[in-house]
């Protein structure tokens, strides 16, 4: 099969609408499995029609076929000039996704990403508003040692973080638990997502997507959870079991969730310039 589309001379560029092609979500047809590999041989290639010698000789022919569609090529350079997509091909991908195999290797973006270090900031929806001021400050104190703040945009904790981040200054990241629809740029500076355009909320999404948050921090700040219910306890407990980060919570007080959490491992903040401290300690591990 022929490869007929005008050289992109950028190589970055052209590696990245590569990645887009074979998996970008509802639009890549290619299989996760081998996508590091796939994108390793790509790179080594330094061009895709050399590329695509190289998957045809690695058995690879599904792959080789769809880098051939010169229709989806247009599609996709379309897209990129939009800034449309994130590939870990891409500056901005969250530097800690690379070392994650479950990572997505491509998503739908909305916004500008920046290159930062992310601090995650996730909690319950229906808050105190002790609790929404406790939140407001731990993302400006995040933002002010020069972190970013990644949340999943909900209502309560997830929007005070957010908010307390772009106060002071900080860069901000939002990954829905759904396909991106038209209005959700305006939620952070950057919103993504790892599902189709226009993909109805799903727990099997939910639960992703709280994932990505965790494995993309070295500390993720829970505002408040409630005890063995709801996303935000199931994320938490989810990302302790699988070592995706450190976990920091407000002084637990009476409540059930937190004092559970910190039973668990969790560092309690007895201020928002506590989190200065916990970011010196030694990340944790993905593995």
């Amino acid at each position: 099969m022929a490869y007929t589309r005008k050289r992109v001379t950028e190589v970055g560029k052209e590696l990245s609408m590569a990645v887009a092609i074979l998996w970008l979500p509802g639009f890549g047809q290619a299989g996760k499995r081998s996508s590091q590999a796939i994108t390793d041989l790509l790179r080594r290639a330094g061009s895709v029609p050399k590329g695509i010698e190289l998957l045809l000789r690695a058995g690879h022919r599904d792959e080789a076929a769809y880098l051939c569609d010169d229709a989806r090529w247009a599609e996709v350079e379309r897209w990129h000039a939009e800034g449309r997509f994130l590939t870990w091909c891409d500056e901005g991908y969250p530097a800690r996704w690379t070392a994650w195999r479950f990572a997505p290797p491509a998503l739908w973006r909305e916004g500008t990403i920046a290159a930062a270090d992310w601090v995650a900031g996730v909690g319950s929806r229906h808050i105190t508003e002790e609790t929404r001021e406790f939140c407001q400050r731990v993302g400006a104190q995040a933002a002010s040692l020069g972190h970013g703040l990644i949340s999943g945009a909900a209502e309560g904790c997830d929007r005070a973080l957010l908010a307390g981040a772009r106060d002071a200054g900080g860069p901000t990241l939002a990954i829905l638990p759904r396909g991106l629809q038209e209005g959700d740029g305006g939620q952070a500076d950057c919103v993504l997502s790892a599902r189709p355009r226009g993909e109805p909320f799903s727990t099997a999404a939910a639960m992703e997507r709280n994932a990505l948050i965790y494995a993309a921090s070295e500390l993720a700040f829970i505002g408040h959870a409630r005890l063995r219910q709801g996303g935000t306890w199931h994320g938490a407990t989810d990302a302790l079991r699988r070592h995706l980060c450190r976990l920091a919570i407000p002084p637990p007080g009476e409540e059930p969730g937190l004092r559970a959490l910190a039973a668990l491992g969790a560092s309690a903040l007895n201020s928002a310039s506590d989190l200065e401290t916990l970011l010196r300690r030694s990340p944790a591990s993905l593995f």
